[in-house]
């Protein structure tokens, strides 16, 4: 990993695992073209580097995770660039094997909102929403959130928080599946190494090889269809040195020793 922090992007690796934080709270933790390519660099670099396993996305301050993109920058520059891969360089990459999770802080509204719905799993302080508000400004939630939210929570609730563009607290957000947890924001961060580190435990061809079915068959609606995919990728793991390890492990009761290796 050789993307060292910009001041309005933070990043550090904690071990096996990258931590990532918008640092604009005096914006709102909005993000300009400068944010969007950095991020872009860094998650390229983290799907790539075999010492990470897992990311954590967090925000500086309590009040606000994100409010995407920073539209004052786009007046005052006429244009904006986001890079292909989307808000935060997340919300288009679609194929990515490693999880990221999501720390929501406070509101994640709009594109911020979009940013957590595209991370595998999210922890939120118990003070936290969200939304989807882009309708009372006169314009579209356009990456991905109109998309993804009726694929989370059905369409007659995300209908609802889309044309009223209402927010929702953390703990309906958890209930309608949005969220995987809520903790007292000052154990926010805590909570999400300790998810984290839960799942640095476990083998990491394993959980890559997961992600990429779920990846694949995510838009497969025939069941059949979407084993034989899952038949294919799966034949990976199996009669790999981590398959292996995992049920020697098993049957002589000790702690595997996972090194991602397929052979």
């Amino acid at each position: 990993m050789t993307s060292a922090s910009i001041e309005t992007c933070l990043v550090e690796k904690n071990g096996l695992i990258l931590e990532v934080t918008f640092n604009r709270p005096e914006r709102g933790n909005s993000l300009t073209p400068v944010e969007h390519e950095f991020l872009d660099l860094v998650w390229t670099e983290f799907e790539g580097d075999e010492s990470l396993r897992v990311a954590i996305l967090g925000a500086a301050g309590d009040r606000i995770f994100c409010s995407g993109n920073d539209f004052r920058y786009a007046s005052e520059h006429g244009s904006f660039a986001i890079p292909p891969t989307g808000l935060a360089g997340l919300t288009s990459r679609f194929d990515r094997e490693k999880p990221i999770i999501a720390a929501v802080n406070g509101a994640a509204a709009g594109g911020g909102f979009e940013i957590a719905m595209a991370c595998d799993l999210v922890v939120a302080a118990g003070h936290a929403t969200f939304s989807l508000p882009e309708v009372k400004a006169g314009t579209y939630a356009g990456a991905g959130g109109l998309i993804r939210l009726p694929r989370q929570v059905g369409d007659k609730i995300a209908m609802e928080m889309i044309l009223t563009g209402r927010k929702i607290p953390a703990e309906r957000a958890c209930a309608l599946g949005l969220v995987n947890r809520v903790v007292d924001g000052a154990s926010l961060m805590r909570e999400a190494r300790q998810l984290a580190a839960e799942i640095v435990g476990n083998s990491p061809l394993a959980c890559a090889v997961s992600k990429r079915i779920v990846n694949e068959t995510r838009d497969i609606p025939a069941l059949r269809d979407a084993q034989r995919v899952s038949d294919r990728l799966g034949a990976q793991l199996i009669g790999s040195r981590e398959f292996r390890q995992g049920v020697s492990a098993f049957l002589e009761k000790r702690r595997p020793d996972w090194t991602g290796e397929e052979k």
